[in-house]
Order: C-alpha cells, then structure tokens, then sequence
C-alpha cells in the first residue's frame, strides 16, 4: 500500500500488505531490513520493496518496485479582475484570470471553494483569493488580497440660486 506525499504532509509510506507474520523483514533497499512493513517520511524515488525470511535471510522475495512521487506543487497566487459597486449596481464582482484549468477550485474566504472562477454580489470588503488542486485539496496557493470598495454615495441634491428674468435681462 502506498501513500503519496502531499502538499500537507510531504513525504511518503509504503506499507507491506503481504507476506505478513513475525516470520518476516521487509527492506525498500534490499540492503537494511526490519520487523515493521511500514516505511514512513519517504521521499521522491523508487523503491525495491523485498521481504525476507528471519529464520534464513538467505531466502529473499523477488523485489516489488514502488515509486514515491514528488511533492505537488501549491498553484500559483491568483490574479483577478474586480468589478467595483456602482450607483446602479450596487455589488462587486471578482473574477479569477489564473491560474486556470479544470484542475483547480477557487475560493475567498479561504474555506468554501468552488469551480467558477467569478464570485458575484459581492458586498464591501476585503477577501482573500486563494486558489487549490482539485486532486490534492491541501495544495493551496498564497492568497491574494481584494478589496471591494463600498457603493459610491450619489451626489447631494444640487442647491442654485435663481434669478428671474427682468426687461433689462430678457
């Protein structure tokens, strides 16, 4: 059985499911046995996976050849487009422009993440744009910070002073 590493935890372990029993010693480099079938905070690499036989460590299994991958990379800090509230409508809009692909899921609250890239209605405030892995969610980029501004105030009702027309100024 194998565990790959992830952005959370960055290495890997492999764990013999067969042979098992006190009669055995499991290697992944066919030099270093032990009694445990867990090999644990491994790194990026192939590994020969071979058991032995205690009472006789002459006899030694053919060797299983079992790759840890590297650690997933985290997506790059994401980039946007805001649409800031107008007097006419009056809520913002952030829109992811990368990374993009269909192997990504976005988010601005850092929890509830989302395929979409555009996040609509949005009121004042500032929101923190992260984006993630689909098949790794703990691969999570650096945030990026956006602020969506309050809706503008109209103007006040304009005041004038009027003067009316007289014969000397039609």
């Amino acid at each position: 059985d194998v565990v790959q590493p992830t952005c959370a935890v960055p290495t890997g372990k492999i764990s013999i499911t067969a042979p098992l029993g006190p009669g055995f010693e499991y290697s992944i480099d066919g030099t270093n046995y032990q009694d445990s079938g867990n090999f644990i905070n491994l790194i990026a690499g192939t590994y020969s996976v071979t058991a032995r036989n205690t009472s006789d460590p002459t006899c030694v299994s053919t060797a299983l050849s079992v790759t840890i991958n590297d650690v997933p990379n985290a997506p790059a800090t994401p980039t946007a487009n805001v649409v800031q509230p107008t007097c006419e409508t009056p809520s913002g809009k952030i829109s992811i422009t990368s990374p993009l692909g269909a192997g990504y899921e976005y988010s601005i609250d850092g929890t509830n993440y989302q395929a979409s890239v555009d996040f609509i209605n949005l009121t004042a405030g500032t929101y923190s744009v992260t984006a993630r892995n689909t098949s790794d969610p703990t691969c999570v980029s650096t945030a990026l910070s956006v602020t969506i501004n309050d809706v503008p105030n109209a103007p006040a009702t304009p005041t004038a002073d009027v003067v009316q027309p007289t014969c000397a100024v039609p």
